[in-house]
């Protein structure tokens, strides 16, 4: 029977030939020609499954305990000979004990994973990860190593746990490029990362690590452990190469494992990362539940660490929050470095930047597009032989020697003072203008924007 000529009449089906039908065979009939379907591609030009390959097909089991290391990496180099998606099954724990190494473009897709837990306080609950998951058995191991350089390796819809949780773990997926003199070379390229989860790496990993990346989007991608998110620009010596162009859409995790991992780290080891947009980042650095192993957050360890030249990057709606007893600053706009020198800036989008602590003599520059009204703190200390004295100096040019700073500001207390006097201090910059603030016998407090909702500036490291 060919169900495409059912046509319904008062309720039942009738057949081209007048016959009717009961639902049983109706059923039947309408199983056999999905499956005739599914089987030839849509009824379009080919089978569907040859454009997918299967890990089972190359001995794997999926079972979480058998070694499925070769099984998968086999089938990982035939995808990317043959240009086929590598599908990893749902429900499936695929065991390695070594690295998954990808040295060319291919795409690796799953059938999602999801948490166990909520927020970790859910210690009965392990493995913390289910649905389709690389289980990562063995110490030191990263789960998944990109090497290709200037490649297309698109990720989706799949977890990554590792057993030895917390302890002398790897990256959950690291791109690191072909080394060039004493740099690396282009990295990974125009791809995608999306519904990636990992659980369990130490406090000195990351989730996600990437050595000079460009063109990039990665969304929803979720950590619990170490490090989120690790971005570098390491280029090869003796090239300006500047990396980044890279938009993340929405990432979470919980830093919970103290070592030498920021929750989001944006890096500029020879050259700047630059345009790096993360769109609602979320963090909670927590406490480590107890008896499950490494050791709680130090406050050494940010919610953002950006280097000094770092440029033209953007956070839009940032939720970064720390457990109060664990002293980290979960307010992190002060620990960052933009470089007006190098063109760095942050853009900032959710409410003024409250927590900005200008060094003084360093250079500062207005880079929202409009004027702003600024309100400094400053703690004057005058001792007995010399004046505390604050200026501000306002002028269009980028370097103060050029010789178009005008001192707009000035507060001054003679020697023998009362230390200790904390006062405020005014002023308007207009857009695209520096400033310099100059402190002696004294210390800079907060510097804020009081009429913008958003901020851009930079200043020397």
């Amino acid at each position: 029977m060919n169900i495409n000529r059912y046509t319904p009449q008062n309720g039942r089906h009738l057949t081209e030939d007048g016959k009717f039908v009961n639902t049983a065979d109706l059923l039947k009939a309408i199983a056999t020609n999905v499956q005739s379907i599914a089987n030839n591609g849509g009824g379009g030009g080919g089978s569907r499954a040859s454009h997918f390959l299967y890990p089972e097909s190359f001995g794997a089991t999926g079972d979480g305990e058998t070694d499925d290391t070769a099984a998968l990496q086999e089938a990982i180099n035939e995808a990317q000979e043959t240009g086929k998606v590598l599908y990893l099954g749902g429900n499936k724990v695929y065991a390695i004990s070594d690295t998954l190494v990808i040295s060319e473009p291919m795409t690796i897709d799953g059938a999602g994973s999801w948490e166990t837990f909520d927020n970790t306080d859910r210690q009965g609950e392990q493995p913390y990860l289910k649905g389709t998951v690389i289980l990562v058995t063995t110490h030191n191991t990263d789960a998944i190593r990109v090497t290709a350089c200037k490649r297309t390796v698109n990720l989706r819809n799949f977890g990554i746990l590792f057993k030895n949780q917390f302890w002398q773990t790897g990256h959950g997926i690291t791109c690191v490029p072909p080394a060039a003199g004493s740099g690396y070379d282009h990295g990974l390229f125009s791809s995608v990362w999306e519904n990636i989860r990992v659980a369990g790496h130490d406090g000195d990993h990351y989730a996600f690590h990437v050595i000079n990346g460009l063109y990039n989007t990665f969304t929803h991608l979720r950590s619990y452990g170490g490090g989120i998110i690790h971005l570098d620009n390491n280029s090869a010596e003796g090239t300006s190469w500047h990396y980044g162009n890279t938009v993340i859409n929405h990432p979470y995790g919980i830093l919970m494992q103290g070592g030498s991992a920021d929750a989001y780290r944006l890096q500029s080891t020879t050259d700047k990362l630059n345009f790096v947009t993360m769109i609602r980042p979320q963090v909670n650095i927590s406490q480590m539940l107890p008896g499950q192993g490494g050791m709680s957050p130090t406050n050494n360890q940010r919610a953002v660490n950006a280097d000094w030249n770092t440029a033209n990057c953007t956070i839009i709606d940032g939720d970064f929050e720390a457990d109060p007893g664990l002293g980290i600053i979960d307010n992190w706009y002060g620990h960052m470095g933009w470089d007006i020198n190098e063109g760095g800036y942050l853009g900032y989008t959710r409410e003024p930047y409250t927590d900005f602590v200008p060094v003084s003599g360093h250079r500062n520059q207005n880079q929202m597009g409009k004027g702003g009204q600024m309100l400094g703190q400053v703690t004057l200390n005058p001792t007995e032989d010399e004046p505390a004295i604050l200026t501000v100096t306002l002028g269009p040019e980028r370097l103060a020697e050029q010789g178009n700073d005008t001192e707009i500001y000035r507060i001054s207390l003679p020697a023998g003072s009362p230390p200790g006097q904390v006062m405020t201090y005014p002023f308007y910059c207009r857009a695209g203008y520096y400033y310099t603030i100059t402190v002696t016998n004294g210390t800079l407090g907060k510097l804020i924007n009081t009429n913008q909702r958003g901020w851009g500036l930079g200043n020397p490291g």
